[in-house]
């Protein structure tokens, strides 16, 4: 199989178990128990609570990660494990090596140092369960909509933040 087929399987496999994980007590409560109350509450709560905890773990952990501190700790861990994870040096002609306070190469680092980017199948499930939270459940709990359009804009900006300063460039790949 190629990259996009398990892509596209596992993409399938997630959507659908999140589907019935979700939204299968949602409906337990709106369709068999007929509590139109606990269900808005189960909304309210689920919307909150998700978005609150999708917004700490995709800004704040990397945010407080970066920071210099625990630079220095992932450092001093690395130097006594004898991890040595520096650039061989080359002697090419014509090329010269440029030094480690040249604004060009401080650039590159920083481009290459950043966490990498994995896939975009949590952001692709977050969005998939907000959108069924808000067409399933619109008529029951209006403000869902509301909460979904705050969340939509918080997570615009804050998914900025994280690949524009957090996230390193990707790494061209030969296929």
């Amino acid at each position: 199989r190629t990259q996009e087929q398990h892509d596209t399987h596992i993409t399938l496999k997630l959507v659908i178990f999140e589907f019935v994980n979700t939204f299968l007590a949602l409906f337990y409560t709106g369709i068999y128990l007929q509590d139109l109350k606990a269900l808005k509450s189960q909304l309210f709560t689920t919307l909150l609570v998700q978005q609150v905890v999708n917004q700490f773990q995709e800004v704040f952990i990397p945010f407080f990660l970066q920071k210099p501190s625990s630079v220095k700790f992932v450092n001093k861990v690395t130097r006594k494990l004898g991890i040595q994870d520096k650039p061989k040096v080359r002697e090419v002609q014509g090329i010269t090596v440029l030094s480690e306070s040249d604004p060009q190469g401080e650039q590159v680092l920083k481009n290459i140092s950043g966490n990498h980017l994995e896939s975009l199948h949590d952001d692709f499930m977050e969005l998939w369960l907000q959108f069924g939270h808000v067409f399933l459940f619109l008529s029951v709990y209006p403000l869902a909509a509301l909460l979904a359009l705050i969340n939509n804009i918080t997570e615009m900006w804050a998914d900025r933040y994280k690949l524009c300063r957090l996230s390193s460039k990707p790494r061209p790949m030969c296929i």
